[in-house]
């Protein structure tokens, strides 16, 4: 009876040793970042930091081209039977959404949205920043301040929580207390319905 358990032990412990030791291991050393690393194109130049206005626009003749493309492109490979996405796009999906965009997108209010907050650029290292920036009306949450890098979310998702923290109906709405813990429900603004 000793015996099983000490097998039982030793099964149990060195696996569990090994688990220890794997996760408590130190963490990597940090990278050096060389802040004066030049990113632009050529030649470093000195940069022009002035933040300059900016608006995305399209004209009708470029729409015009997009639906033309989007009608005349190569006839789609049929996908493998019982594949999703694991070999790239699945062309099964890809026909509704290209017959979307070109059928019902509704481009000009979707430029409206996008130039609904103040947009600027500047240069840093070579390359232009794109950024928003937004003061939102006062309300007694205080001041909120929300950096976010294009890391997990794309523009709409984050235009949709600016859009909640920018307008005080739909945050009195979304909190009842002035505890805010991060959590908002972006879809709460109607924002974002129909995004592809």
């Amino acid at each position: 009876m000793f015996s099983k358990f000490v097998i039982f032990a030793i099964l149990i412990l060195i696996p569990a040793w090994i688990v220890y030791k794997y996760n408590n291991t130190k963490p990597p050393e940090l990278p050096e970042v060389n802040l004066e690393e030049w990113w632009g194109p050529g030649e470093r130049k000195p940069d022009d930091t002035s933040v300059r206005s900016f608006r995305i626009e399209w004209s009708k003749e470029m729409i015009s081209d997009l639906r033309r493309r989007l009608t005349n492109h190569r006839p789609l490979t049929p996908p493998l039977e019982g594949i999703a996405h694991q070999y790239g796009f699945n062309t099964a999906t890809l026909q509704p959404i290209l017959d979307f965009w070109r059928d019902e997108y509704d481009f000009e209010a979707r430029l409206e949205y996008l130039n609904k907050f103040p947009q600027y650029k500047t240069k840093i290292q070579g390359l232009d920043i794109h950024f928003l920036w937004v003061k939102p009306k006062a309300f007694r949450l205080g001041i909120l301040t929300l950096k976010m890098f294009n890391l997990c979310c794309n523009i709409f998702k984050i235009l949709a929580i600016i859009f909640v923290y920018s307008d005080p109906a739909v945050l009195h709405r979304r909190f009842s207390s002035d505890y805010v813990d991060g959590q908002i429900d972006v879809q709460e603004s109607g924002q974002w319905k129909k995004t592809w």
